[in-house]
């Protein structure tokens, strides 16, 4: 038998193959023999071609699956921090509201009318316990536990005041002193009647 036809048609399907099948990346460069050039190539075949195309197929999956893993994280990890836990360097506002741990109002810091600041603390449920104000005529602290009040004070003209008092039976004393002209008052009162 003559083999030299196999060889001829082998060399027929592999160059048609070839053309369809070829992968860049099995190419050689042309190198010069003699007076003309030979091209190597690598003729893939369907299996190895199929095989190529299923990896790549497996890498993009991969990297899907991945980035959307990336993606459920980053948002899990966003709304599960909570926004008032956040750190500032500078803060403005009109009013701060303190509240306990119920959404109670517990305390404010503010101004009033004239934008003078004030610290006001007190229970959920009650009056104010202590008030911290501050105001062009000066300065004053008032703590009361709803029946005993106790209130220290310092005006602009340097007059001192302390004051205490008996919310109940209304009996009210103290002391205000104008250390400019060293003048000191004493006072109390009667109780009031009914």
């Amino acid at each position: 038998m003559n083999l030299s036809i196999f060889k001829t048609l082998g060399k027929k399907i592999r160059t048609a193959l070839g053309k369809t099948l070829m992968d860049r990346r099995h190419q050689s460069a042309t190198i010069p023999s003699g007076n003309h050039f030979t091209l190597e190539v690598s003729i893939m075949t369907v299996e190895e071609r199929l095989s190529r195309l299923e990896q790549a197929n497996r890498r993009w999956r991969l990297a899907a699956t991945g980035l959307a893993a990336c993606l459920v994280l980053v948002v899990s990890v966003g709304a599960a921090t909570k926004p008032q836990d956040a750190r500032f360097g500078t803060v403005t506002a009109e009013t701060f509201i303190l509240k306990d741990r119920s959404d109670n109002s517990v305390g404010f810091l503010a101004t009033n009318e004239d934008f003078e600041p004030y610290l006001s603390l007190h229970d959920p449920d009650g009056p104010a316990t202590a008030t911290l104000a501050i105001s062009d005529a000066g300065a004053s602290m008032m703590a009361t536990n709803g029946v005993y009040q106790v209130m220290v004070g310092a005006s602009g003209d340097g007059a001192a005041s302390f004051l205490m008092g008996n919310k109940k039976t209304r009996q009210f004393g103290g002391i205000v002193s104008n250390l400019a002209g060293g003048v000191a008052t004493v006072g109390l009162t009667a109780p009031a009647r009914r």
